[in-house]
This record gives C-alpha cells, sequence and structure tokens, in this order.
C-alpha cells in the first residue's frame, strides 16, 4: 500500500562547481539524481556544519559566515 511519499536525503555538498550548496537526492526511482535546492552565498560557519530540515521541508535553516559575523539563515523550499 503507497503512501506517496517518496523521501530522500538532503545533503552539504561542497564539490561541485559554483560553489557549496544544498542538494537532495530521492530515494528509490531507477536513476536518482541529486537536484540543487540553494546555493549558499558563502561558506557555512564551520563552528556549525549542520543544518535542519523542516518535516513538511517547507523550509531549511543553517548557520553561514558573512562579514566575519554567524547568521541564521532560511529559505521557502515549497
Amino acid at each position: 500500500m503507497g503512501t506517496g511519499f517518496v523521501g530522500g536525503l538532503y545533503y552539504l555538498n561542497d564539490w561541485t562547481p559554483g560553489g557549496v550548496g544544498i542538494d537532495f537526492l530521492p530515494f528509490g526511482g531507477a536513476n536518482p539524481r541529486a537536484v540543487r535546492v540553494t546555493t549558499l552565498s558563502s561558506p557555512p560557519a564551520r563552528s556549525a556544519t549542520a543544518f535542519s530540515v523542516a518535516p513538511d521541508e517547507s523550509w531549511l535553516v543553517w548557520a553561514q559566515d558573512d562579514y566575519r559575523s554567524t547568521d541564521i539563515m532560511i529559505i521557502a523550499h515549497r
């Protein structure tokens, strides 16, 4: 019995050209491919390299180093 929920993995990707970003890799499918969710304007804070995703995937939040200070950033994903 399917629920329609696919799910996947959000991860910090600093290996792609164009800068550090947060990518999403969906679970399942014949040929799953990662999708760029957002490109960060500056590297994430090294003291806090984690980020969080809302349970309904409507937002992401992370710490970011800007101008020698730290900001908490949030974006609407859907």
